[in-house]
């Protein structure tokens, strides 16, 4: 080979081997950019997930609300002091004379008397425990109207009245209806027996006079 040829393949060698260093060394330099910037665009990937997380707890963070006051406690209720009230005691009608005397009624008041108890047993069992006198009619006190009723009543063994008979009335029924309320609501001595009180029958009578 002659010399000239030698040269000139020693050139073409060294400018062959001169470009692949250059290549080398360019492609470290790329490489070396390439991963600074993949290094930085991570780091701000993993700022922007940090922040996000950061975000998403503050947000889901609970504040606990004050405890309220506790409630005032009632006042108490009054005290009510209950005082027993005397009871009115049923007292024992015992009548001797049967007359009442109503004033302002047709300028003259109503005399209910002569209340006979007819056929009244021997020990005095007839006599009323309670009597209830009869209203005078109104119609009767206008008319200044007299009269009376006679009954058969029976007695039963609490002394209450069970049945009444009108057996007369005069004048005519102008005083029945009054005397059969009253006289139902009478209460006498029950009869006894042999230490057994019985019922029995017996005749009294109610007599309507005006007082002059």
């Amino acid at each position: 080979m002659s010399p000239t040829s030698r040269r000139t393949l020693a050139s073409v060698a060294g400018g062959v081997f001169v470009a692949l260093v250059l290549f080398m060394i360019m492609n470290a330099l790329i490489a070396g950019q390439r991963g600074h910037h993949g290094a930085a665009h991570a780091g701000q990937i993993v700022d922007m997930i940090r922040v996000e997380e950061e975000e998403v707890v503050q947000t889901k963070r609970r504040i606990k609300p004050e405890k309220p006051p506790p409630p005032k406690s009632p006042p108490p209720p009054p005290r009510l002091e209950v005082t027993n009230e005397a009871k009115p005691q049923r007292h024992a009608l015992r009548i001797d004379l049967p007359s009442i005397d109503v004033s302002g009624a047709a300028g003259a008041g109503p005399y209910l008397g002569t209340w006979d108890p007819g056929q009244a047993a021997p020990e005095g069992e007839l006599e009323p425990i309670v009597r209830i006198n009869p209203q005078y009619p109104r119609q009767a006190l206008v008319d200044g109207t007299e009269g009376y009723v006679k009954f058969e009543v029976l007695i039963g063994t609490d002394g209450s009245v069970l049945d009444v008979k009108v057996t007369e009335a005069e004048p005519g029924r102008l005083f029945v209806r009054n005397a059969l309320r009253a006289v139902r609501r009478w209460i006498f001595k029950p009869r006894v027996v042999d230490g057994v009180p019985v019922e029995r029958w017996a005749k009294t009578s109610i007599v309507f006079e005006l007082e002059d």
